[in-house]
């Protein structure tokens, strides 16, 4: 919903894909809800741009819902008021998206970044960086179109080169045996491997709020970060 319950009666629906490299966004103003069902989006299932007005900029959406967890809520509206204050009619409240422990969390569309840790105070800045095509790698949890060990491969390598352009760097292969994981990522014409050690983290946490015990997360651990020798396949 927009941020602050505005409602002038129309219903917005956002359709992006969040191909790497080729994503993109679209919207629909409808009059009521129930159009949605009317609307053509066969597309999407080839990543194809489907009907409605091409939207250039970035969609900010930011967790509230504190029925899920109580953190998304106490965190999110902070954070979502803060961007609608900056990006107004960009900035929107939404349902939960994942990872309730790293409340505050934002969503880019069309891209699909996750940011997680979020602060009023820091939500701007994030905001702009990513209008301008780069990520806050402090707070960056990864892009939904990869999996969780391909995003920790990716996040880690990133901070261990200082890259933080959104398309700058795309995981080209995987290769999944026992507890290690093995990712190759291209950066800047560069073949970079990176292998991971996958192991429940040793210490308990709460994976939400409301949670009424602990849990061990999945902790990575990069074993090895090199750059393929030139001309290397993948």
């Amino acid at each position: 919903r927009a941020c602050g319950g505005r409602d002038d009666g129309l219903r917005r629906v956002f359709v992006a894909s969040s191909a790497p490299g080729a994503s993109w966004l679209r919207r629909f103003v409808l009059d009521d809800a129930a159009e949605v069902l009317d609307l053509d989006l066969d597309g999407l299932a080839d990543d194809e741009p489907v009907g409605g007005e091409e939207v250039a900029d970035p969609l900010l959406l930011t967790c509230t819902n504190g029925r899920h967890d109580a953190c998304c809520a106490e965190y999110g509206r902070g954070v979502a008021a803060a961007l609608d204050e900056a990006f107004e009619g960009r900035a929107w409240e939404c349902s939960h998206i994942g990872g309730d422990r790293f409340a505050a969390n934002v969503l880019c569309l069309p891209e699909g970044v996750y940011y997680g840790r979020v602060t009023a105070a820091s939500a701007v800045g994030i905001g702009h960086l990513h209008e301008a095509g780069s990520l806050s790698l402090p707070h960056y949890r990864g892009r939904s179109v990869w999996p969780f060990d391909v995003q920790a491969a990716e996040t880690l390598l990133r901070v261990h080169l200082g890259v933080d352009g959104i398309e700058d760097v795309r995981p080209q292969a995987v290769t999944r045996h026992g507890d290690t994981v093995d990712v190759e990522l291209e950066v800047g014409g560069q073949r970079w491997h990176v292998e991971l050690e996958v192991s429940p983290d040793p210490h308990p946490q709460r994976l939400t709020c409301s949670a009424s015990g602990s849990g061990h997360p999945p902790r990575y651990v990069a074993r090895e970060m090199v750059r393929a020798p030139s001309g290397a396949g993948g």
